[in-house]
């Protein structure tokens, strides 16, 4: 212990002496470090956090085993469980304490205080349908009043509702006068009580959160389109959570979990069921899977990038462990013979080792406690990319003992990997030489190699991240200025929720008209329409259908995306009308089912044929056809910026008879900005209801921009992380060339006696920096083919060896590293030759 602690002050002493060059390593480390421990944090956040619940680790998720693609904790979202089947399990499953059902799906709610002063301001929030013993069963305490019973889970009970610390704040202003309180909620009036922990999310980490918690049995009245589902088993709505028994394992509870449900499957089969029926019953299955991190899309959407990029931010840490290696091979040539007097006294060199170890050790630590500031300063612009928004993400990207323990390990990993090559090499000297004064051409030789080795290793790693941002930027720059089939400029999306504001659907048109009349009439609108959902707002909506004249293969169907839109919706989105008419004011409820199609369409089920005046069935495709094709439109894409395109079908607005007929969306293509405009159409809107809600107002180009916001976070992040990287890449070559100089000084002075020309001693210089930069760049090339097909699945509209991409890359590496290594050059030409002979 005090020999060690001896090497510490030992090596303090020594570290003081040279505080800028020490400067110099702690930023280089401090950069490298503090990045991987930023995304690390965010990958923690994202993908490897448990629940802010009681011992997460007891709970399972429950998942339709015949649907692949059901939720876990790394899928998408899927409503998956009928309410009887969960009504059947709370009492036939042994394995669980208890089980609780939720809605994955938000439903958006209309809130208005009541019996107060500000009654009358209505309130946008998202709400959670939950089971009522959801909060006992994940172990959740409120931070006010209490949390939902099973008791306000009962058909008949007074609405009962628990709200976020997030929306008690933004709403309520932290008053605890709101217990007890009473709201209009969609119509249902219902009593606060409680708040949750300002910790508490829910089970999902979205990038929506939940404002309210509400009894599953208020389902009806919030989903009046859909009916009671309390009672209907064929209807799959709600997912589930199960708390496991103490002495309970996740293998244990999936096989009792199978046999009780293959119970419930035989009780609907009847006493006698068909050997089909068996069949069936015996092929269903349900997957039980670790619930204690919930339920994420987050963790489906960005599992991928954000591997990508903590693997970046890894190739970065490794180029500034190089840069520090070489900083501390340079300055050990100085320790050389002092080095070689304590070997001459007895000192081992396994002691000089650890000397050695324990200064990049003090230097790791340093950067590492400055990384940590680095990583949580910037971690917050990182939540606030992935979110879109500040604030709107639930993701505590605090740190913890996993976060300052995986920043302990990075750092020892830095200490260790930046030290014990520089402090290997200077403990192996030659002594007789260097005690007389005479440098060891073997030593410096052995250094030099070394330091072009990781020179050389540097520029390799920085051109294959250079490729990939570049390859990054390229995609984002193919998905953002693609055709997407419409002109997105001045066209303004404007979200409306006529359900939530208590219309049935007889008083729908009504209300239509009236908005379409007031809002056309605003000065600046070109034209508006309206929509069941807009282009690229995360919605779609696609069914099975039948052509006329088209067969399909045997047991294969018929199917398109179903878009029910308003009259002049081509001309508002700008879509261009290839054949026939645009949906217009006549397609009525009264009047002949009639819908516009797309290229697609025509080619996939009307091939080489005129397909205006031809019939289809949006329904059972045995039905007659009963609606008459009268436009195509070219084609556009809905769904996302990498969707092909494919059949899609524009029905009227006016003629649905379902839940689709409450539109979503008004559009509005204005003459100017469209931003311009929307005062005045919140106005019309007010004007024709002051209760129908505004869920949003954005241009449909900001829409479509945001759609590729993965893409381009992704692109961004590469290329600064790739920046960084050559900024070091560069800052190491420029160390080598400057200590090459510094060695050779008095060779420079005597070539330039000699009669040696300046631009022959800049030649001398820059070709062994070239010889580097080359090797680099050819190493860096073969990498990133190696390593395309890793790439491929990320980009669009380019192929992973894209030599452009490429070319660039090399031709800015290569200017800038050149440029690195002509200053030094550049100060060796100068050098005084009387100087430079009596350099030592």
């Amino acid at each position: 212990m005090n020999s060690l602690w001896h090497d510490v002050r030992y090596s303090w002493r020594i570290l003081k002496k040279a505080p800028g060059i020490n400067l110099v390593i702690v930023l280089s480390l401090a950069l490298g470090i503090g990045a991987n421990t930023a995304i690390f944090t965010l990958i923690d956040a994202v993908m490897l956090k448990a629940l802010p619940v009681e011992d997460p680790n007891r709970l399972a998720l429950f998942g339709d085993g015949n649907r692949r693609g059901f939720i876990s904790g790394g899928g998408a979202r899927q409503d998956v469980f009928s309410y009887p089947l969960f009504k059947y399990f709370q009492t036939h499953n042994p394995a669980f304490q208890d089980i609780l059902a939720f809605r994955t799906e938000l439903d958006r709610l209309n809130v208005r205080v009541l019996g107060n002063a500000e009654e009358g301001d209505a309130w946008l929030a998202w709400g959670r349908l939950v089971s009522g013993n959801y909060f006992t069963v994940l172990g959740v305490k409120p931070l006010v009043g209490r949390t939902l019973t099973p008791q306000d889970d009962q058909p008949g009970a007074a609405p009962a509702s628990v709200i976020s610390y997030r929306y008690w704040k933004r709403h309520f202003n932290l008053s605890t006068s709101i217990l007890a309180q009473a709201m209009d909620v969609n119509g249902i009036v219902m009593t606060i009580v409680g708040v949750t922990s300002p910790e508490f999310f829910g089970e999902s980490v979205e990038p929506v959160l939940a404002d309210l918690w509400l009894p599953a049995t208020l389902q009806p009245a919030l989903m009046v389109e859909r009916g009671s589902l309390l009672l209907n088993q064929d209807v799959s709505w709600l997912n589930l959570i199960g708390r496991l028994k103490p002495e309970i394992s996740l293998g244990q509870a999936n096989t009792a979990t199978n046999v009780s449900f293959h119970q419930y499957l035989i009780s609907l089969a009847g006493p006698a069921p068909s050997q089909d029926q068996q069949r069936e019953i015996y092929q269903s299955y349900i997957s039980l899977s670790s619930g204690g991190r919930g339920v994420s899309f987050l963790r489906f959407l960005y599992s991928r990038p954000l591997h990508l990029l903590m693997a970046i931010v890894s190739m970065v840490l490794l180029i500034a462990c190089a840069n520090v290696a070489n900083i501390l091979l340079a300055r050990a040539v100085t320790r050389t013979k002092d080095v070689s007097m304590r070997l001459a006294m007895g000192a081992s060199r396994l002691q000089l080792v650890r000397q050695f170890l324990s200064e990049s050790l003090m230097l790791a630590l340093l950067g590492g406690a400055v990384g940590i500031w680095i990583a949580f300063w910037g971690v917050n612009g990182l939540v606030a990319l992935v979110a879109g928004e500040p604030g709107l993400l639930a993701l505590n990207v605090r740190p913890d003992v996993r976060i300052l323990g995986f920043t302990l390990i990075v750092t020892l990993f830095t200490a260790i990997l930046s030290g014990l090559a520089p402090a290997l090499r200077t403990t192996r000297v030659d002594l007789a030489p260097t005690l007389k004064d005479v440098a060891s051409g073997r030593n410096q030789g052995g250094r030099s190699r070394l330091a072009k080795a990781l020179v050389t290793f540097q520029v390799a790693v920085s051109l294959l991240l250079l490729i990939g941002s570049g390859l990054f930027i390229r995609t984002l720059r193919n998905l953002q200025f693609q055709d997407f089939g419409l002109k997105q400029e001045k066209v303004l999306e404007v979200g409306i929720d006529p359900r939530i504001a208590g219309y049935k659907q007889p008083q729908l048109n009504g209300l239509y008209n009236t908005l379409l009349d007031r809002v056309t009439a605003i000065p600046g609108v070109q034209s508006a329409s309206l929509s069941l959902y807009s282009p690229m707002s995360g919605t779609n909506w696609s069914g099975q259908i039948a052509v006329e004249g088209y067969h399909p293969p045997p047991n294969e169907t018929a199917g398109a995306q179903w878009v029910w839109v308003g009259p002049r919706y081509a001309e508002t989105v700008g879509m261009s009308l290839l054949m026939g008419r645009d949906l217009s004011d006549r397609d009525t409820a009264g009047a002949p089912l009639v819908a516009v199609v797309n290229e697609s369409f025509v080619k996939e089920y009307l091939p080489g044929q005129n397909p205006i005046g031809r019939r289809l069935s949006m329904n059972d495709p045995a039905d007659a056809y009963e609606t008459e094709i009268v436009g195509v439109v070219k084609d556009i894409k809905f769904n996302g910026p990498r969707q092909k395109y494919w059949p899609v079908v524009f029905l009227p607005l006016a003629q649905a008879t379902g839940p689709e007929s409450f539109a979503a969306n008004l559009d509005v293509r204005t003459l100017g900005d469209p931003l311009s405009v929307a005062a005045s159409v919140r106005e019309a809107i007010r004007r024709t209801d002051k209760n129908l809600p505004i869920t949003g107002i954005r241009a449909l180009s900001e829409q479509i921009h945001d759609s590729v916001r993965l893409e381009s976070n992704v692109a961004w992040l590469s290329t600064f992380f790739g920046g960084l990287a050559l900024l070091l890449s560069c800052i190491g070559l420029y160390g080598i060339v400057s200590f090459g100089v510094a060695c050779r000084t008095r060779e420079i002075g005597i070539r330039m006696a000699l009669g040696a020309q300046r631009r022959n001693i800049l030649y001398m210089v820059l070709r062994e920096a070239m010889l580097l930069i080359l090797l680099g760049t050819f190493l860096g090339l073969i990498g990133a083919i190696g390593t395309s097909r890793l790439l491929a699945s990320h980009l669009f509209g380019l192929a992973s060896i894209d030599p452009l991409t490429y070319s660039v890359a090399v031709l800015t590496l290569t200017g800038i590293a050149l440029l690195a290594a002509s200053i030094p050059s550049r100060r060796a030409s100068k050098v005084d030759p009387m100087v430079a002979l009596r350099h030592e």
